[in-house]
């Protein structure tokens, strides 16, 4: 019997299409579900750029407003030195707990982002054998119908 005289045979094929489609929009979401999560990790490095600026712009600022008031005090200039040394140190030990956090944060994001790399590979992997064995199956059942199905005329 010919592929085209089986009734059944542009149902198998819009099925197979339907199918390796899904297939593929599978594909693309994971794509753009793994670039989201690289996406992420980029933002916290800028939001890691933005707050280091913005710790600069306060150590500036408190530094301005006593170099300010030294100036504006008559006499011993140095009356706040003792005050600007500690703020300093405070703005010292800030950048350094604040740096060793984003550390620990960006270590982090990039292992959660590479294992999820690693999930979705997996995932993609485990849709594709089962496509093809979904596929193989279909193939086999159309194969079958075509020989039990009465031949028509065409």
């Amino acid at each position: 019997m010919s592929e085209q005289a089986n009734p059944f045979t542009q149902f198998f094929q819009l099925q197979r299409r339907s199918i390796e489609q899904s297939q593929r929009s599978m594909h693309q979401g994971i794509e753009f579900q793994k670039q989201v999560t690289r996406m992420m990790v980029d933002g916290m490095k800028a939001q890691q750029s933005v707050s280091r600026k913005g710790t600069d712009f306060a150590r500036t600022a408190v530094k301005s407003y006593f170099e300010m008031m030294d100036s504006s005090v008559p006499g011993d200039n140095r009356m706040y030195a003792d005050v600007k040394d500690a703020m300093d140190e405070q703005f010292d030990s800030i950048d350094e707990m604040t740096e060793q956090t984003w550390d620990v944060m960006e270590e982090s994001f990039e292992e959660n982002a590479d294992a999820m790399d690693e999930i979705m590979e997996q995932s993609l992997e485990y849709l594709d054998d089962a496509t093809e064995v979904y596929l193989e199956g279909l193939q086999e059942i159309e194969e079958t119908s075509a020989q039990v199905t009465p031949d028509t005329p065409e």
